[in-house]
């Protein structure tokens, strides 16, 4: 082991794995004796040498029975997980065929076009913006209060008539007008930004 931790050798972890899967895979129904029987044996030995290979750096050979210790630390715990999952399974079965699990990451090719979607949003919004600007300019001062006492304030209809000086039964065709007027000038205004 500390051979296969200091070298990452492959032929290293192919003859620790063959010196010690028997110990291993016994020293696992050991402790499966004592717990549920829906927990797969062979599926804990293959897990417990997946993390000796992966995370080598965590054994230290401090004495002769160090991998032995290790390595039964290591099933013990995935003996634990395992039973403390209560019948789930220990890993997801993969679709059979062609199907592939889709993988839901933006790739590059995605992450790119989004990108320069945001840029052509960003660049749209400010012409619309510019747009209402500018038709909001050419309205008379009066179709200018009348929208923002109804939109910006959230006047109701009869308080914005009062405060503007008009029947509160004129109130609403001053709206709606103001309204055609502000959307005929944006449309001018778009047509020329375009």
């Amino acid at each position: 082991m500390a051979h296969f931790r200091d070298t990452g050798s492959d032929a290293a972890f192919e003859a620790l794995y063959l010196a010690a899967r028997q110990d291993v895979a016994i020293w696992i129904r050991s402790l499966l004796r004592q717990g549920p029987a829906h927990i797969d044996a062979v599926e804990i030995l293959q897990d417990t040498f997946v993390n000796v290979y992966r995370y080598p750096s965590g054994f230290r050979d401090e004495h002769p029975a160090s991998f032995r210790v290790w390595v039964r630390t290591i099933a013990g715990n995935l003996v634990r997980r395992a039973r403390s999952r209560r019948g789930r399974e220990l890993c997801v079965e993969l679709p059979v065929g062609p199907h592939e699990p889709a993988d839901q990451n933006p790739g590059p090719d995605r992450l790119a076009d989004q990108d320069e979607q945001l840029g052509s949003l960003r660049a749209s919004w400010m012409l619309f913006l510019k747009g209402y600007l500018e038709a909001w300019n050419t309205l008379a001062p009066r179709d200018r209060l009348a929208l923002e006492l109804v939109e910006l304030e959230r006047l109701p209809y009869p308080e914005a008539a009062a405060r503007l000086g008009v029947r509160a039964a004129n109130m609403k065709m001053i709206v709606f007008r103001s309204r055609k007027r502000l959307f005929a000038r944006m449309r001018v205004a778009l047509a020329r930004a375009a």
